[in-house]
């Protein structure tokens, strides 16, 4: 029997992937990480709040993932439709304003000059798109999570993926969440800066 690959997938990163992926490995999933790439994070971006995410493996590529087995793995970006079929998945959503400011601050903070990555009309519409595509394709049994939600009321949605057999102590997963890291809010956003 294979045992089932758990994912958490994002199309785009900022989105709370990295504090979903913590929250699990607390609640007691294991975690598959791979030395060298987080030697090559670490190296590549040189700022604590990235390097926070260090155990953290982030898969590009769909290609043998009988290695993963019985592991969580984060998947960012690629398409939702080619997820392995024997796997949990939970998708991490947010609103596109807070993603947009958010990884343009990001970026900067990574050599100090200004990004302005995208148009906020454009960058929404694009985004919208995405998950038009994830929700006419969604699976019987992969839930889509808002990162603010999740925020608001963790032990609810880590109930919910207990309750879809995913092996986790709910309320250790729940204490994890940290509200404080969550710095770009919709409400407090000038939108299209």
């Amino acid at each position: 029997m294979i045992d089932i690959v758990y994912i958490i997938y994002s199309w785009l990163p900022r989105v709370g992937s990295s504090m979903m992926m913590e929250c699990l490995k607390y609640g007691g999933l294991s975690i598959f990480s791979s030395e060298g790439k987080e030697k090559k994070m670490q190296s590549r971006f040189n700022k604590a709040e990235y390097i926070a995410n260090e155990n953290f493996f982030e898969l590009d590529n769909y290609t043998n993932l009988d290695q993963y087995e019985g592991k969580l793995i984060k998947v960012i970006g690629g398409k939702y439709i080619d997820l392995p079929i024997d796997s949990k998945i939970v998708i991490m959503v947010r609103d596109s304003e807070e993603i947009r400011q958010s990884y343009e601050s990001f970026l900067e903070s990574l050599d100090g000059k200004s990004y302005h990555i995208c148009n906020a009309d454009i960058f929404a519409m694009r985004y919208a798109k995405v998950l038009k595509t994830i929700k006419s394709n969604k699976r019987e049994g992969d839930v889509a999570f808002s990162y603010r939600e999740v925020l608001e009321s963790p032990a609810k949605h880590f109930q919910k993926l207990a309750d879809l057999d995913w092996p986790i102590d709910v309320r250790k997963a729940a204490s994890k969440v940290d509200s404080s890291k969550c710095r770009y809010k919709i409400e407090k956003l000038e939108y299209g800066i």
